[in-house]
């Protein structure tokens, strides 16, 4: 979305340039300075104009890509996640485990500065995850809902 935002307002900045600078200065509707006529001539033919198009759109399309990829290594959220896991490609962790592990010793660092207590954080998971120990394994999700055992009412 930010790339047709940023390309967008260029375009309209040429626009409404093109159109100002090319109104005669005898117009009865936009009164132009002489100056300014056919100004949009000299600025087209400037290098200035096309290496600060192009530095402006790199540093703010590099910030927002920047942004992005700090939010996604140090804040996953459960979706990011799952998507690290369904590619499972060896460059994805080499990308995000440095980032990671900052992350942890920044906290580490602002707990013990803080003399909090390292408080266990709970695991989040598939019931079904046949990896990293599930929290409930299958054949207890079973058991629980077997269906040859009759039902237990309440009201007795």
């Amino acid at each position: 979305m930010s790339w047709i935002a940023l390309f967008g307002s260029i375009i309209m900045l040429f626009i409404f340039f093109f159109s100002y600078s090319l109104t005669s200065p005898a117009s009865p509707i936009i009164k132009v300075q002489p100056a300014m006529a056919d100004t949009i001539l000299h600025v087209l033919t400037s290098p200035v104009t096309y290496s600060y198009i192009i530095f402006v759109t790199s540093v703010s399309l590099s910030f927002d890509l920047i942004v992005k990829l700090l939010q996604r290594s140090l804040y996953r959220t459960i979706r990011d996640e799952v998507v690290s896991r369904e590619f499972d490609v060896k460059q994805f962790n080499d990308l995000y485990y440095p980032l990671v592990k900052v992350k942890q010793i920044v906290t580490k660092a602002s707990e013990s500065a803080l003399s909090l207590v390292n408080i266990q954080t709970k695991q989040r998971g598939y019931s079904f995850a046949q990896e990293d120990e599930p929290a409930i394994s299958q054949s207890d999700v079973v058991r629980l809902y077997d269906s040859r055992m009759p039902k237990i009412s309440k009201n007795r």
